[in-house]
């Protein structure tokens, strides 16, 4: 589903705020090793940026927790993001894309 971003003009606040968030569930939630690393795509478009956050681990869920007994780090991605998703294979590979206009 495409969204209206909810703030005009903060493209690379929203994309460092939303890549913070990304990586800090990757860390605290990806049951990482100490050698595991996490890698950050960055692919700019002429109308839109994309991220990436993509790590070695296919542990837990990831999805929005309403209970209020996590952080917001998925509901800010919402917000904010034109488009997002998740994909696993062999990793987690969670992105977002944020309009240029």
């Amino acid at each position: 589903m495409r969204r209206e971003p909810l703030r005009r003009g903060h493209l690379l606040t929203d994309a460092e705020l939303l890549v913070s968030e990304l990586v800090t569930n990757c860390v605290q939630h990806g049951e990482l090793d100490s050698d595991d690393t996490v890698l950050v795509r960055i692919l700019l478009a002429a109308e839109s940026l994309r991220v990436e956050v993509e790590n070695p681990g296919t542990a837990g869920v990831v999805a929005l927790d309403r209970s209020g007994r996590r952080g917001f780090g998925l509901e800010l991605v919402v917000s904010l993001a034109a488009r997002w998703g998740v994909s696993r294979d062999r990793s987690t590979n969670v992105w977002f894309e944020l309009g240029r206009a």
